[in-house]
C-alpha cells in the first residue's frame, strides 16, 4: 500500500512537470527531480525493511539455527541513500522475477 503511494506522489510530480507553462508554473524540474530521487530511495528502504521483516517471521515460525544465516539483515536508511544499487526498488525486484 505504501509503495502505491510512492508511486501515485511520482505520478503527480511527472504530471506537474508536464503542465508547466508560462501560466501556470506547477513544480520547477530541478524539485521534481530530488523530490523523485527521495521518492526512490524511500522505495528502495520500504522494499528492503519488507524483506527483512519476512525474513524475520519466516525464523520465528520455524526456527532453524541454520537457517539464521539466510535471515535478511535490517536495512539502515543511510546505507539505502549511501548506496541505492545494493536495494532494488519494487519494480526491480519484479523485473528480476520474470
Amino acid at each position: 500500500m505504501e509503495l502505491n503511494g510512492i508511486a501515485n506522489i511520482k505520478i503527480m510530480i511527472d504530471r506537474a512537470v508536464s503542465e508547466n507553462t508560462e501560466s501556470h508554473t506547477a513544480i520547477s524540474v530541478e524539485l521534481a527531480d530530488k523530490i523523485n530521487s527521495q521518492l526512490e530511495i524511500l522505495n528502495r528502504y520500504m522494499v528492503a525493511y519488507a524483506d527483512h521483516k519476512r525474513s524475520v517471521i519466516s525464523f520465528q515460525k520455524w526456527p532453524n539455527e541454520s537457517e539464521i544465516d539466510y535471515m535478511v539483515k535490517e536495512p539502515l536508511w543511510h546505507e539505502v541513500r549511501e548506496s541505492p544499487t545494493n536495494y532494488p526498488t519494487l519494480s526491480e525486484k519484479i523485473e528480476g522475477d520474470k
